[in-house]
């Protein structure tokens, strides 16, 4: 009967210590020291809300970009009286400012 006792309250020890173990090794949901741009790492639900997030915030950045491009280009034929130029970076304009 000792053997079984021994036995019982070993293996609830190692029972206990598997599940302390697997508690503090669990990733965090986002790595949040680094930048949307930067981040590859997302756990669980918090970091699926994150992901999300940092997708938005990606596309509305590229739209930005693309945006502040345009109307660089733009000044610039108009500066250079290009015509044609300035009217495709309008239609960029019209599609990607907000």
């Amino acid at each position: 009967m000792k053997g079984k006792s021994l036995f019982n309250k070993t293996m609830l020890l190692s029972v206990c210590m598997i599940v302390v173990a697997c508690s503090a090794t669990q990733a965090p949901p986002y790595e949040a020291d680094k930048a949307p741009e930067d981040r590859e790492n997302y756990s669980g639900a918090k970091g699926l809300m994150q992901q999300q997030k940092d997708q938005s915030y990606m596309a509305k950045k590229e739209l930005s970009d693309k945006c502040e491009q345009a109307k660089v280009s733009q000044a610039v034929a108009i500066k250079e009286g290009n015509r044609e130029e300035a009217q495709k970076q309008q239609v960029l304009i019209d599609r990607t400012c907000v």
